[in-house]
């Protein structure tokens, strides 16, 4: 959903992979029994590139070096 107009309108694309954190939570406690195994993981919110904001898993789980507008 657009945080702008609130339209459900999207387009499917390639992103670089490229963007910057805007912010991140260190999960102690699964959501779901399926990722207990993970606990404690690192979930990202990373403005990319392209304008979009997505929340992704930290790939190498070192919050302690983590900042905001950090690049990934």
């Amino acid at each position: 959903m657009c945080d702008t107009c609130f339209s459900l309108e999207h387009e499917w694309f390639t992103a670089s992979g490229l963007g910057r954190v805007h912010s991140w939570t260190v999960c102690h406690h699964a959501f779901h029994r399926g990722f207990a195994s993970l606990a404690p993981y690192v979930l990202l919110t990373v403005d990319l590139a392209e304008g979009v904001r997505m929340v992704a898993p930290l790939v190498v789980p070192d919050a302690g070096r983590l900042a905001i507008g950090h690049p990934v």
